[in-house]
């Protein structure tokens, strides 16, 4: 099934159970056994409700079917917080980077305290009415420095920075109101995006949703 693989699962079974009365048949359930791509089963379980909640809202046609929803079961994120990677990864496609999607999500998923720190990072520097906002940004920016450290692939390594720009390019975002759960909106500093051809606009707004983006 493509849906549960591009959570990290592996179908190596399903039972189906027929649903039906004396006079017709109503439909089937089917059970499915997964085996776990990466990660340790105990953590995944711990955090179950995060993972139904993002398949719940992909079935229903409110999330993506793509290999960024690895990183709610491989490193914990929200689907709302793997939706920012993924418009980040879709405007950095736009800027010129040309790594497949299954790189990109393999160099956070090799690297989870980067990819957490991202995600604290740009919600340091974004989330309205946040106290102790300059410290979660450096205990952030710390996190993403260790990670990056550790860090081996020349590509992995380049992925994550650029990453990282990204993030502190950007200016302005509704990724914490209501209406950024329809269409994600980013303000850039144009500047501080690496590798953008010239000339350079002075900002640019990027809007992400399942159906435009640009």
């Amino acid at each position: 099934v493509p849906a549960l693989e591009n959570f990290g699962f592996r179908v190596i079974d399903t039972i189906p159970t027929t649903l039906e009365t004396a006079r017709e048949k109503l439909g089937s359930v089917h059970d499915f056994v997964l085996a776990l791509g990466g990660g340790q089963p105990l953590d995944v379980l711990g955090h179950a409700p995060i993972i139904e909640d993002a398949l719940t809202a992909m079935l229903n046609g409110a999330g993506e079917d793509d290999a960024f929803n690895r990183l709610i079961v491989g490193t914990g994120l929200s689907a709302r917080e793997a939706n920012w990677l993924r418009a980040f990864y879709r405007y950095l496609r736009q800027t010129g980077l040309n790594y497949t999607i299954n790189t990109a999500v393999d160099a956070l998923m090799h690297a989870p305290f980067v990819t957490l720190g991202l995600v604290d990072l740009f919600r340091a520097r974004h989330q309205p009415g946040m106290a102790g906002r300059e410290g979660a940004e450096a205990l952030a920016e710390a996190a993403i420095r260790d990670g990056l450290a550790k860090v081996s692939g020349i590509n992995d390594d380049r992925l994550l920075r650029s990453f990282r720009a990204v993030v502190l390019a950007v200016l302005r975002t509704n990724a914490f109101v209501d209406s950024g759960h329809e269409a994600l909106a980013l303000k850039f500093d144009s500047a501080l995006v690496p590798g953008l051809p010239k000339p350079l606009p002075w900002r640019e707004i990027f809007v992400y949703a399942r159906r435009v983006e640009g």
